[in-house]
């Protein structure tokens, strides 16, 4: 029962460490899409213009 708990307890704390490495992936990949689309409709727009 403790190896089981500490097993647990071992992929909570991986899990945690690595949280920040999962999510930064798709967030420079949706901060990526839209700042391409912005940039799409600004040009077609002529909104900086």
């Amino acid at each position: 029962m403790k190896l089981k708990f500490l097993f647990i307890a071992i992929l909570a704390l991986l899990a945690a460490g690595c949280m920040d490495s999962i999510t930064a992936v798709p967030k420079a990949a949706i901060d990526g899409t839209a700042n391409f689309v912005s940039s799409v409709w600004d040009a077609i727009t002529f909104w900086d213009n």
